[in-house]
């Protein structure tokens, strides 16, 4: 087997990227499990996959600040499986066990192919909500994802009345539980 040095400077390349999500039930809590939506079917459902915006503002003297941005991917929705809780098809159906598509966890999984089909390298290259989900008339489902760093940044902690220490992964489901959200 290659390592993750070797595959990257070889001359042919076979990286992947698989898409998850994470649904939200009607009492706030989410999936235990990622369901894979980029491949669903044995059929690629992505048609393109934008690319984030990370930016570090190092200044000498001064407190850094770091800013992730969003990233907009584009479905095959031919299927209807992006479209409204009330369509059969949706991955969000039925609307009585799923809350909205806005705020379902969303991840992105990368690596290489060695050439016996060793997965090498996979990582998490990107984690968010989304925000939004545009159907449009090509039969595809624009999806905009904010990352989480956007999410941690957009609302007070100090709403939450937290004590103690906590995970990210418990700040951001404090945060997705508050009444202006759900």
């Amino acid at each position: 087997m290659s390592t993750l040095s070797e595959l990257i400077l070889s001359e042919s390349h076979t990286p992947f990227r698989r898409v998850y999500i994470k649904r939200r039930w009607v009492d706030d809590t989410y999936e235990s499990t990622w369901q894979r939506v980029d491949n669903y079917n044995g059929i690629n459902r992505v048609l393109e996959i934008g690319s984030v915006e990370i930016e570090i503002d190092s200044q000498p003297g001064q407190v850094s600040k770091f800013e992730a941005g969003e990233i907009t991917i584009k479905f095959d929705n031919t299927a209807g499986f992006w479209n409204s809780e009330k369509w059969i098809n949706s991955f969000f159906y039925p609307e009585s066990t799923y809350l909205s598509r806005k705020y379902t966890q969303v991840k992105i999984e990368a690596g290489y192919y060695d050439v016996d089909r060793t997965e090498v390298g996979t990582a998490n290259i990107f984690q968010g909500v989304i925000n939004q989900v545009k159907i449009g008339y090509d039969a595809t489902a624009t999806v905009t994802i904010l990352s989480m760093h956007t999410v941690l940044q957009r609302y007070n902690i100090s709403d939450l009345g937290l004590t103690g220490s906590k995970t990210v992964s418990q700040i951001i489901t404090a945060i997705m539980s508050q009444d202006k959200i759900t």
